[in-house]
């Protein structure tokens, strides 16, 4: 550059030295998330130093741990789809979200991590690792199946620095294991931008109170993106129409904000957002780039970083409880319908699925903290619950959750009208009673918590060496807020499930009385030597009384079975003493 006035050139010089200022912040901003790590290829044994700082140079990453899981398209054979657990990390810093390789086995159900709650440290200190040079696509999400052509009405970027949640799913690089000096296996975290770090052996893990517990009760605002792409291609429903499948604001009687509050009993209620620019909970958003094609993972990004946007200053997605965004068609979903993560506050809907009662639901169930509900070894097998594999409607099926996620909601359980049996089998001996359906619960007058209950938890007390985890029994009465159930009706059905937040639960067993010979039956109970026994004694159907079934369950030495005679019609609590 040629420059004669000496004023000139010192105002282009300046302005050039700011220019290239800029371009540094920019560039620090955008690929500046983590540490300053070496890499180590263990097999050349040549190493390179990359700078990458956290922001504000601290020694450490912390982020919180999210379990993230697929479901395959409708209509694939649901016994050939991989189930892996995928897990990732979001920095509680700045939102950056890495995914996790190579892990131990067993090493999430060693380290008891919780989906939404565990946070992990990183230390700087002996962060190596391996770096392959071809990256990878990997399935990181909670989805539902595509439902195409299923609507009907039958009755049958940055939202801010601290945002966790801000990016749930991302792409990652593929990286090959890493060991420690001592040869131990460590985790390496791989980012989007090809920024690694690997778990040194100092790191830890920390469980945080129950500010970061989901909302199971009372009043929860729902924000639904409805978002258009720069070629000016939109969802297929138009804003007022996915509130009302949503929150039923213009006469849709069977919607998310319906089923929730019917299965609850009234005790969690989705509100539309209010706000700048939100109309019946719905805001709509532009962004500049075209999705048609586009991987959903980095159409959700492009969305996230806008949102903010959209709300006014000042006002962010995590002003409300939870988000669902609703892509317009054309995004590439691999094969899903909708995706969330476990005890997270966001679920991403391909185009109309927003409008099927099941997977809203199902996505919804995730952000709650439910993990699927699985049978004969489909892990979305179990249809007596929404967080299996059910019809799709956009107004059916009236059902609600199994006896294990029911369990944990905790919607049937008063203080002054309890619905929950707590029993310790080697402790107490066994136990009788009546178990009645969730409508009964909810909608009898003459409901009356010394005569029944509603789920029944057996605990045992060695989780890491018996074949069932504890055991949840109820009663699946095909009536009312449950009348539309999609399997196994009016049967006593006993679910497992290893804890009661986040964790996949299994349908082991449907009862019926059949004349008092219809039982489930657990060989050597929590390493006891004994066998727990299930059993339907009676199912009475006494109107205007809540109906039946009336259960009893002990532990058998082949000595001193318990009979159903003995156990009725008082059905008392049983004492072996």
């Amino acid at each position: 550059m040629h420059c004669k006035p000496s004023a000139v050139c010192f105002v282009l010089g300046n302005l050039l030295i700011v220019l290239i200022f800029g371009i540094y912040l920019l560039v620090s901003r955008y690929s500046s998330h983590s540490l300053r790590a070496a890499y180590k290829d263990s097999d050349t044994n040549s190493s390179a130093t990359v700078s990458h700082e956290i922001e504000g140079g601290g020694a450490t990453v912390q982020c919180r741990l999210f379990l993230v899981d697929d479901v395959p398209e409708l209509g694939r054979d649901l016994q050939l789809i991989d189930h892996s657990d995928v897990w990732v990390c979001v920095d509680l810093m700045d939102g950056t979200e890495y995914s996790l390789e190579g892990l131990p086995e067993n090493f999430f159900e060693e380290n008891k991590v919780r989906s939404g709650h565990t946070i992990l440290t990183i230390t700087a200190s002996s962060l190596e690792q391996i770096v392959e040079s071809q990256p990878s696509l990997e399935e990181n999400l909670v989805e539902e199946p595509s439902s195409s052509n299923l609507i009907s009405d039958g009755d049958g970027g940055n939202t801010s620095a601290s945002d966790e949640f801000s990016n749930y799913i991302s792409p990652v690089q593929q990286v090959g294991n890493a060991t420690d000096e001592q040869g131990v296996g460590v985790t390496p975290i791989v980012h989007t931008e090809n920024n690694t770090i690997s778990l040194s052996p100092n790191t830890t893990m920390e469980m945080p109170g129950k500010e970061w517990e989901p909302k199971l009760e009372g009043t929860a605002s729902i924000l639904v993106v409805r978002v258009t792409d720069g070629n000016g291609v939109e969802p297929t429903l138009a804003a007022d129409e996915i509130s009302d499948y949503v929150f039923g604001t213009d006469g849709d009687r069977v919607n998310l904000r319906s089923q929730y509050l019917a299965c609850s009993g009234g005790k969690l209620d989705f509100v539309p957002a209010s706000g700048k620019n939100i109309m019946d909970g719905v805001v709509e958003v532009s962004i500049e780039q075209h999705l048609r094609g586009v991987d959903r993972v980095q159409a959700q990004q492009w969305v996230t970083a806008v949102v903010p946007a959209f709300l006014g200053e000042g006002h962010f997605e995590l002003d409300y409880d939870y988000t669902m965004y609703v892509m317009p068609p054309g995004v590439d979903f691999r094969g899903a319908g909708a995706y969330a993560a476990v005890g997270g506050r966001r679920s991403v809907y391909n185009d109309f699925n927003i409008a099927i009662l099941m997977i809203q639901m199902h996505e919804v169930g995730h952000s709650l903290g439910l993990r699927h509900s699985g049978y004969q070894g489909n892990s979305y097998g179990d249809k007596t619950c929404f967080e299996g594999f059910v019809m799709r409607n956009a107004n059916a099926p009236a059902m609600c959750f199994n006896g294990a996620k029911s369990w944990y909601l905790g919607w049937y359980n008063d203080t002054k009208k309890q619905g929950h049996q707590l029993i310790h089998p080697i402790e107490q001996g066994g136990w009788s009673g009546k178990l009645v359906g969730v409508d009964a619960y909810l909608h009898n007058d003459n409901y009356r918590d010394d005569d029944y209950k509603v789920v029944v938890k057996v605990e045992t007390t060695d989780e890491d060496t018996v074949m069932f985890p504890d055991l949840y029994i109820m009663y699946n009465r095909k009536e009312g807020v449950n009348g539309q159930v999609q399997a196994f009706g009016d049967t006593i059905t006993v679910v497992s499930q290893s804890e009661e937040f986040g964790t996949q639960s299994w349908l082991n067993a449907t009862l019926i009385d059949e004349e008092g010979s219809d039982a489930f039956r657990v060989e050597n109970f929590d390493n006891s030597g004994l066998d727990l026994v299930i059993q339907v004694c009676q199912v009475i159907f006494e109107y205007p009384m809540p109906d039946y079934a009336g259960i009893i369950i002990y532990l058998d030495d082949g000595k001193r079975q318990l009979e159903c005679e003995s156990a009725l019609p008082s059905l008392p609590m049983i004492d072996w003493d």
